[in-house]
C-alpha cells in the first residue's frame, strides 16, 4: 500500500532545562520539501516573536540551535540537506517567517489589495 501523506515527527525533551529537539521529515519529494519548510517557518515565527528585526533568524533562534538530531527520507532528506547547507534556501525559510510576523502580511509576500 503507497501512502500519499507526509509529514515532519518534532520530539522534544526537556532535561534539567535543557531542550533536545529531534526532527524526522517523511519522504514525498516536493511535498515533504513544502511541510518542512511550513513546520520550520511556523516554529521559528513563535519561537523568533520576540526577538529585534534584525535576529530574526535561524541562527538566533532558540529552537534551532535545540536540535540535536534530524533525519529524513527522500524530499524529507532534500529539505533538511537545504537546511543544513544551502544559505538561499535558509534565507527563504527566514523570509517567510517574516513575512508571518509583519503586521500586513499580504504586503511582505507582496500581494495587493
Amino acid at each position: 500500500m503507497m501512502s500519499f501523506l507526509s509529514g515532519a515527527i518534532l520530539s522534544c525533551l526537556v532535561w534539567k532545562d535543557t531542550l533536545a529537539v529531534n526532527l524526522t521529515v517523511g519522504g514525498a519529494g516536493l511535498r515533504s520539501i513544502s511541510i518542512g519548510t511550513a513546520l520550520m517557518s511556523s516554529l521559528l515565527s513563535v519561537d523568533l516573536e520576540e526577538n529585534e528585526p534584525d535576529k530574526k533568524t535561524l541562527a538566533h533562534s532558540q529552537f534551532a540551535n535545540a536540535i540535536e538530531m534530524m533525519a529524513g527520507c527522500s524530499g524529507g532528506s532534500l529539505f533538511l540537506g537545504n537546511l543544513v547547507y544551502s544559505e538561499k534556501f535558509v534565507t527563504m525559510v527566514e523570509s517567510i517567517t517574516k513575512a508571518r510576523l509583519s503586521p500586513d502580511p499580504d504586503a511582505a509576500y507582496g500581494i495587493a489589495d
